[in-house]
């Protein structure tokens, strides 16, 4: 078996990742960068090379040798890639084949020497005045955090990912951006990711697991010089569900967002010295309700959510690709909750016989029959949005497509969809002091939306 070496350097304005004689620089501000202990540096960029770089035994067939000791979060970082290997993925056949490749791919890694001693660093940093990083993309989720932190008067920091290997991503959103700058007087910082570069294209998509615990890593120098309290990641309860992957296991639905895997990102950041909560303020609401509250709540800001990840090449006049199940699946959450998706330039028909394919409902008409149960709490969501919107009369292929397939079982089972994806479910990772406040709004919104469906339901009645 070849050895593919790996090899780390600290520069002056960040750290480089070598792998065969390809060298892959992460750069920081100078400023940031020099108020990073040089311990932490080297943690950083050994943890670094390690969560991105651990994927290449697999993909290129061979042995990694590290010219470093095993980072402390290597441990954190594996934990959490086990159990996101066995997720429902439409890039994955066999989940068990996956993890068999990990775990045998993990005894051809060596590192080289022993660890050092990680003292605590003493770092000058900004005054705080409750700053809280937020991971955002213009998506609901991370609109309505925002929306959130702002009103429970936080002090949010923006930062964007680019992801080298996503770049209709980023062209959706650098179309907005100046707009919502000026508009919310809030700067959006946009990190370039070059070691994305290592990440595979297609097939099984070996690294790109545990991405939110890279983006943590690769963020803490700014978390430190800011001295910042929160991080924010904006996961709903929907990753809290428990599911059955095709081997007949149980396991979260996305493992990386689930609260207790929450809980335990907080561990890298001490590692690093740092004090910051890692929290996510949605964590007890689905993703339907998410919707609502930020398009009721916070129509103005609504206007720029924007939740396609633009995998396909987009027309430059449009936000949206129109080609995958987050248009799909927002089109008919807006439609059912009486908001036209125009507003937020979502302008092509998404309820068209021909996008049928991005609606999973549509997949599953076996699995209806064979657990009912399963089928309703599956897909609760998305089946309570195509009845709400039949019941409000609106129309089209696929609304008609729903009412033969589905709108009995639905309707008989309306009020318990209804109850299941608004109710306010418990937190574990979110702090004392915001609970309170934060239940309490989203009881008021959800309370309001009740309504608002029963006098819908009513007048059809």
């Amino acid at each position: 078996m070849k050895k593919l070496k790996i090899k780390t350097a600290i520069k002056n304005d960040g750290f480089t990742v070598n792998i065969a004689d390809r060298e892959f620089q992460q750069k920081y501000p100078l400023k940031i960068w020099h108020n990073f202990p040089r311990k932490l540096k080297v943690l950083l960029t050994q943890s670094a090379a390690v969560f991105f770089t651990n994927h290449l035994a697999i993909t290129q067939n061979c042995h990694l040798v590290y010219d470093f000791p095993p980072p402390p979060t290597y441990s954190l970082f594996f934990h959490g890639l086990i159990y996101s290997l066995l997720e429902v993925s439409q890039y994955v056949k066999n989940p068990l084949v996956s993890l068999k490749k990990a775990l045998e791919a993990n005894l051809d890694v060596t590192f080289s020497g022993i660890p050092p001693l990680l003292s605590k660093s003493n770092i000058t940093n900004t005054d705080s005045k409750n700053r809280a990083i937020i991971f955002f993309t213009f998506g609901k989720d991370s609109l309505l955090t925002f929306a959130l932190a702002s009103e429970l008067g936080l002090n949010p920091e923006l930062f964007f990912i680019d992801e080298p290997l996503s770049p209709y991503e980023y062209s959706g959103r650098i179309k907005i951006r100046s707009n919502f700058e000026r508009a919310f007087g809030r700067k959006i910082n946009y990190i370039g990711l070059n070691l994305g570069k290592l990440r595979q294209e297609g097939k099984e998509m070996w690294g790109w697991d545990m991405i939110i615990l890279q983006y943590l890593l690769i963020l803490t120098p700014y978390i430190l010089h800011t001295n910042a309290d929160y991080i924010l990641l904006a996961n709903e309860y929907n990753n809290d569900e428990i599911n059955i992957n095709s081997n007949l296991m149980r396991i979260f639905y996305r493992f990386e967002q689930n609260s207790q895997w929450t809980l335990n990102s907080n561990n890298l950041l001490r590692l690093f010295s740092s004090n910051a909560i890692c929290t996510s303020f949605l964590e007890p609401l689905f993703e339907y309700m998410t919707t609502y509250i930020l398009h009721h709540r916070y129509p103005r800001l609504s206007e720029y959510h924007l939740s396609c990840g633009a995998e396909d090449p987009t027309d430059k006049q449009n936000r949206w690709c129109y080609l995958c199940s987050a248009c799909a699946r927002m089109f008919i959450f807006l439609k059912s909750l009486s908001v036209d998706p125009g507003r937020i330039g979502l302008k092509e028909d998404m309820l068209d016989i021909g996008k049928k394919k991005y609606f999973d409902i549509f997949d599953a008409p076996d699995e209806k029959n064979s657990n009912r149960q399963n089928f309703l709490d599956s897909h609760c969501e998305l089946l309570f949005a195509f009845y709400l919107a039949a019941v409000r009369g609106i129309k089209g292929d696929l609304i008609d497509l729903f009412n033969r397939q589905y709108k009995k079982i639905v309707e008989k089972n309306s009020l318990y969809l209804l109850n299941r994806i608004t109710h306010i479910y418990p937190v574990s990772s979110v702090p004392a002091n915001y609970q309170r406040p934060l239940l309490k709004l989203f009881g008021r919104e959800i309370s309001q939306f009740k309504k608002e469906v029963k006098q819908v339901f009513a007048a059809r009645a």
